[in-house]
């Protein structure tokens, strides 16, 4: 079975459930900057295949960052 967590930490919390997995032999990735954009801007590209309508307002932010 695999199971994915998504969960915004700060450092020395992340750094301690990285350590964990590690111990149960888990794979840890960490997203920071452009990869953390990039699930972002991904996550309303899956919004909006869901529905017609995304706000324009709401992706100009998400490309100003």
């Amino acid at each position: 079975m695999s199971s994915v967590v998504i969960a915004q930490l700060n450092d020395t919390d992340a750094n301690l459930i990285v350590q964990l997995i590690k111990k149960v032999h888990g794979r840890v990735k960490i997203l920071k900057g452009k990869a953390l954009e990039d699930f972002h801007f991904g996550q309303l590209i899956d919004k909006g295949m869901e529905s017609e309508n995304v706000s324009l307002s709401k992706i100009r932010a998400k490309l100003r960052k």
